[in-house]
């Protein structure tokens, strides 16, 4: 089983995290670029992370869009940044933007629950 790889993580001035991956072999489908589940993995990720924060509870994921709009492919540095739209009591919404070389590739939008504790 091949694995990820490292993600790095970097804190914003507005207490937000984004993440970065360097894109491998590993990460690529048969048209040799980044997998769209590999995209989808690392946006849900990054965006489940920041949602629990804005939270400060643990959250799990209830829906989940991707929109791809550009080609990630091997070597490229994939940076993906968050803004939270909204926290509830139960419910927070949140979206992000990956890009390579300042180029948007990939853009999600997420709905995280609370959960109780």
């Amino acid at each position: 089983m091949r694995t990820l790889g490292l993600v790095y993580t970097r804190q914003e001035t507005d207490g937000s995290i984004t993440a970065g991956l360097f894109i491998h072999e590993r990460h690529l489908n048969t048209h040799q670029v980044a997998h769209g589940g590999l995209l989808a993995t690392v946006a849900d990720s990054i965006l489940g992370f920041n949602a629990g924060k804005a939270a400060t509870a643990p959250v799990v994921t209830v829906n989940l869009s991707v929109s791809y709009l550009g080609r990630v492919k091997e070597h490229d540095w994939l940076e993906v940044a968050v803004r939270i739209e909204r926290t509830g009591r139960r419910l927070v919404f949140a979206s992000c933007l990956g890009q390579v070389g300042g180029q948007p590739v990939v853009k999600a939008e997420g709905v995280f629950s609370v959960v109780a504790s």
